[in-house]
């Protein structure tokens, strides 16, 4: 993951993260309008898997960007 960061960046990486939490809410609100339960799980199941990798994105991120911040407040 730290050569994702370094390629990407931390604030890029960061946004990343939250618009793949962002974008699976679009997903699941579309989702209530299909007809076949089917679909409804499928694209729950790709949505909370984007949300996911948003979470990833986010929790790798952040305490980097904390700590860049405020070298001398580690602890």
């Amino acid at each position: 993951m730290d050569k994702i960061i370094a390629a990407i960046g931390r604030k890029k990486l960061f946004i990343l993260g939250i618009l793949f939490n962002a974008i699976p809410s679009i997903f699941f609100a579309l989702a209530s309008y299909s007809s076949s339960p089917f679909v409804y799980y499928y694209v729950s199941l790709f949505a909370r898997s984007l949300s996911g990798i948003g979470d990833g994105m986010i929790l790798c991120s952040s305490p980097v960007m904390i700590v860049t911040q405020y070298p001398d407040k580690k602890e």
